[in-house]
């Protein structure tokens, strides 16, 4: 049976196919299976992936007949065929150095607790050109976090694993999730997975630039932004961390929330009815701690007056 069961969730990436699979192939650790899934494509991606069936690594390929159009059941679907230990889900945009299961599985090996593991990343863009990397974040250092610590000070109002190419985590946790919502989630499925995970499991840090994130305008968490869905799921995650019994949530975590949505609502135009479902998630979570919010966004209006 293999260590590791790599899943390639594809959709329209054929430009960027060949650079993710060959990335995965040429890892410097090998005990891996290959899973390649394409969710009814209508670019040239079959193509691209017809060309990885016979290799020795790949043991699924999966074509949809009909479109999901949900990333997160295409996780789903490639963890349920997946036979290894530890699950990554490659994204198929990006591409990872070749050292990255290899750094990840030395840790994961010498910590029997630990359930979930991340690396640094790189954000490049449509041709590959880097356009972020935060050398803070590349000094080999190693942080390990209680799963209750990385809630409180990693999840609360922003998802710091940026995208799942970047962490691997044990098959075994997905059968213990008490909410499987997230497959029904557009944005936030892999924020909401993670936290669910942290209840089960302690998280390890790796502070090493192995993975390379690329921003585009297709990109889910682009769209993501661009219409606001972020928040109304975003909100909900924070909502369901706040319900575990032994997380403190900072009052200014809710002001954060509200300056977040103050940010997007004032960059795009959001129809009423969206604008209302986002406020009313708000107002319904605790009448005494609107009050706070809406004062301290009164407050630095005027500041700025």
């Amino acid at each position: 049976m293999p260590k590791v069961s790599v899943i390639v969730p594809n959709y329209n990436h054929e430009p960027y196919l060949r650079q993710r699979i060959d990335s995965i192939l040429n890892q410097s650790y090998q005990d891996f299976e290959l899973i390649l899934l394409d969710d009814c494509s209508v670019d040239n991606s079959r193509d691209v992936l017809m060309a990885y069936k016979n290799h020795p690594k790949v043991t699924q390929l999966v074509f949809n007949e009909q479109n999901s159009a949900n990333t997160f059941k295409q996780w789903n679907k490639g963890i349920e065929l997946a036979k290894g230990e530890y699950i990554w889900i490659a994204e198929s945009d990006d591409w990872a150095e070749a050292s990255f299961l290899e750094k990840i599985i030395a840790e994961l090996n010498k910590r029997e607790n630990i359930g979930l593991a991340y690396v640094a990343s790189k954000l490049i863009n449509s041709v590959g050109e880097v356009t972020y990397e935060n050398k803070i974040q590349d000094t080999n250092e190693i942080i390990g976090y209680t799963g209750s610590q990385f809630l409180s000070e990693k999840l609360l109002t922003s998802n710091v694993i940026w995208n799942a190419s970047m962490m691997v985590f044990k098959k075994e946790l997905i059968y213990k999730l008490k909410d499987d919502s997230y497959l029904e989630m557009t944005y936030c499925g892999d924020w909401f997975l993670y936290v669910q995970f942290c209840e089960q499991t302690n998280v390890l840090e790796i502070k090493s630039t192995l993975n390379n994130y690329r921003i585009h305008a297709d990109n889910v968490s682009t769209d993501a932004k661009r219409t606001g869905k972020y928040f109304i799921e975003g909100f909900k995650v924070f909502k369901y961390i706040s319900n575990i019994g032994n997380i403190l949530i900072p009052i200014n975590s809710l002001y954060v929330w509200a300056k977040m949505y103050q940010k997007a609502a004032r960059e795009y135009c959001f129809p009423k009815e969206l604008k209302r479902d986002i406020l009313n998630s708000f107002f319904n979570y605790n009448p005494l701690i609107n009050i706070f919010i809406l004062f301290r966004i009164i407050l630095s209006n005027l500041k700025k007056v």
